[in-house]
């Protein structure tokens, strides 16, 4: 009986201590900085056109919310009424940038329309990642960007040369785990290794390097390794968990080697890594730049890259620039449309409650010939229905409305902010300063369990201690 007792009080300290653990797995950030948008760019700044009128809307209403972290969702349309003020026929070359990862962007939601009809354009993403700041004194900027066809260069590699592939069957014979080494020495200008579905890596100067995979249990492992240049000696190792070479009996192997196409092996792992809407939206060699790129930069010292962190380049922000053309007819007028989803800044360092930062660069619309009149809306979400901040000048129009139209594009950028109430009072700041008082129930949640577990033992104990004495 006393030993029952004894497990079931143990269960439920256990519970206890299983509670508290979950009680802190909740946070938020108090600062969660988005990019800014951008005016259509001209390539050509000796280009006749003109825009005559720009109506720029911002609609956190009409698609669904938090798509972009911490902040609310809007669908951004920018249409211009643009006119060729000049008596010959012109094709302009137009860019438009956005910060995204190839993972996440969403092509359904880029829009790009001449008079009502799509318009074909070329995505072309930046091969460095955008920085992400998280301080209010310094934010993003797009900059120049360069544009390049190309391919992307290994120096001293030929991709249209034949590589050798490796590949290996790996599968515990008993119900343990494993790991599976792959040892070479490598000289980066000679030989780049490309190690596929390993997780682990090592390197030492002078020494050489490893890199290797887990295997479980009796699950088939299949690696991979691409050896770009010249072929080396490739050493393999089965360890256990302890790092003692396993017995050959413990485990089934099976080596292979063949020739193969580096720049489809490669493209093909790409397809695979990506959805089919990106695929197919951006050209093979920007892909293909993108992940070379990496290889070559990860590659540098020990001589091999792993292909999954090289994949990993697809998740990360970087600047996304679609291209396109527009003819316009010697004195004619048309109607561009760019569409696309952006978030914004989520700001709780002064307040309780999140203020929603957004910025939208229009000082790109200066290198056209001139620039007309500018009509700005913005739709504002349920949980932030009040512009509190703007850099222009703003008229509540209606529910949830703000709209203003100005004479020309104004000298700064458009920034605003957006709250859940009307203005950040006094007493708004009071409640933040206040806020490190909401964590003391959290301390408590999460410290009581212990206390309450010792306080049990001691019982136990005690009670242990009187049922020996009684015996």
């Amino acid at each position: 009986m006393i030993k029952l007792r004894f497990r079931t009080i143990i269960l439920v300290i256990t519970l206890i201590l299983m509670q508290s653990a979950a009680a802190s797995a909740n946070s938020a950030p108090t600062y969660w900085e988005g990019y800014p948008y951008s005016e259509v760019l001209l390539v050509d700044e000796a280009s006749p056109i003109e825009v005559k009128r720009e109506k720029l809307i911002f609609d956190y209403n009409s698609i669904r919310q938090e798509q972009f972290g911490f902040s609310p969702t809007a669908a951004v349309t920018a249409e211009y009424q643009m006119m060729n003020s000049s008596n010959a026929d012109q094709r302009v070359q137009m860019a438009f940038s956005l910060v995204s990862s190839l993972a996440e962007l969403s092509v359904k939601d880029l829009i790009v329309e001449t008079d009502g009809s799509r318009v074909s354009y070329e995505v072309y993403p930046a091969m460095e990642a955008a920085e992400h700041k998280y301080d209010s004194d310094a934010h993003f900027r797009y900059g120049g960007f360069h544009i390049s066809t190309a391919e992307y260069e290994l120096p001293g590699f030929d991709l249209n040369q034949k590589a050798q592939l490796v590949r290996y069957r790996i599968k515990p014979a008993k119900e343990e785990n494993l790991r599976f080494e792959v040892i070479f020495n490598a000289d980066p200008k000679q030989t780049r290794l490309i190690g596929k579905n390993f997780n682990m890596a090592s390197y030492t100067e002078g020494k050489g390097s490893s890199i290797g995979a887990g295997l479980y249990k009796d699950k088939e492992k299949v690696v991979e390794v691409l050896v770009l240049g010249e072929a080396i000696h490739l050493e393999t190792e089965v360890l256990t968990e302890d790092g003692v070479k396993a017995d050959p009996a413990d485990f089934y192997f099976e080596e292979e080697v063949s020739s193969v196409d580096p720049r489809k092996y490669l493209m093909d792992e790409i397809h695979r890594d990506l959805r089919r809407e990106i695929t197919t939206a951006v050209d093979e060699t920007q892909l293909l730049n993108l992940y070379l790129s990496r290889i070559w930069s990860d590659g540098l010292v020990a001589g091999y890259s792993l292909l999954d962190e090289a994949l990993s380049a697809s998740h990360e922000d970087r600047v996304i620039t679609l291209l396109y053309s527009v003819d316009f007819p010697a004195g004619s007028e048309r109607t561009i449309r760019v569409g696309y989803l952006t978030g914004g800044t989520m700001d709780r360092r002064e307040t309780s409650s999140p203020q929603y930062h957004y910025t939208y660069l229009l000082s790109p619309a200066k290198h056209w010939k001139s620039f007309g009149e500018l009509e700005l809306e913005i739709r504002t979400p349920e949980k932030a229905p009040f512009v509190i901040e703007s850099s222009l000048p703003l008229t509540l129009d209606g529910e949830r409305r703000y709209i203003t139209v100005l004479d020309g594009l104004p000298e700064d950028e458009l920034l605003f902010t957006l709250y859940h109430k009307e203005q950040i009072t006094s007493l708004d700041k009071v409640e933040k300063s206040l806020d490190g008082l909401r964590y003391v129930p959290f301390f408590i949640a999460m410290f009581w369990p212990f206390l309450l577990a010792g306080i049990i033992l001691i019982i136990i104990l005690l009670w242990s201690k009187k049922a020996r004495i009684r015996n």
